[in-house]
């Protein structure tokens, strides 16, 4: 059975963070969840903290490492941005997964989508993604989006491939530059940089 690590980049985002964390536990694959903590002042890690219920606590160079059964919690001691704080939160623990489920703070994911994704993987495929659901918080509608099926030239084009996929650790560490995998110096279309840097490879 492959080991999948959900991680989820967070910085203020309390209001959808639990529905997130839950999403992450709910999944009929088994999952460790990784939250990373980007210094949020809303009352995120009390949030993250209960759900995840840590049971140890190490630090490394400013940073807290909460670890518990279902997931840890690394909390940041400054803002970093979206790309250092995935970045971190893949390097810290790469050894211990084959996959990492990408997941926004404030998206959910189908219980069984980590299962649905991985069903397609092999050792040739770095990527999977899906089509997705845009839900008006307002009014309760949804919207499908689908999402192409994988081109070379479309992803050129634009960014075809959805945030929230799950990628294959080797992929990950085919892009590795020093401490990177996610470009820091991006904090808005980091994952569009991401697929065509594993796309070159």
């Amino acid at each position: 059975m492959y080991k999948v690590a959900t991680l989820i980049a967070n910085h203020n985002y309390a209001k959808y963070l639990d529905a997130a964390i839950q999403s992450a536990l709910n999944q009929t694959y088994p999952n460790f969840v990784i939250v990373v903590d980007d210094c949020s002042t809303d009352g995120s890690r009390t949030i993250a903290m209960s759900i995840l219920k840590p049971s140890k606590m190490h630090k490394q160079q400013d940073i807290e490492y909460h670890v518990g059964e279902k997931g840890m919690l690394i909390c940041l001691p400054k803002n970093m941005g979206p790309s250092i704080a995935r970045n971190i939160g893949i390097l810290s623990t790469i050894k211990e997964f084959d996959y990492y489920q990408i997941l926004d703070a404030d998206d959910i994911m189908y219980p069984n989508k980590i299962e649905k994704l991985l069903s397609v993987m092999d050792d040739k495929v770095g990527v999977a993604y899906a089509d997705y659901d845009q839900v008006n918080i307002k009014t309760g509608t949804v919207i499908r989006e689908y999402k192409e099926d994988f081109s070379l030239k479309r992803l050129r084009e634009e960014c075809i491939v959805h945030s929230g996929s799950l990628v294959n650790k080797n992929a990950l560490l085919a892009v590795l530059e020093g401490s990177n995998i996610y470009d820091p110096n991006r904090s808005c279309a980091e994952d569009y940089l991401l697929w065509t840097k594993l796309c070159k490879k």
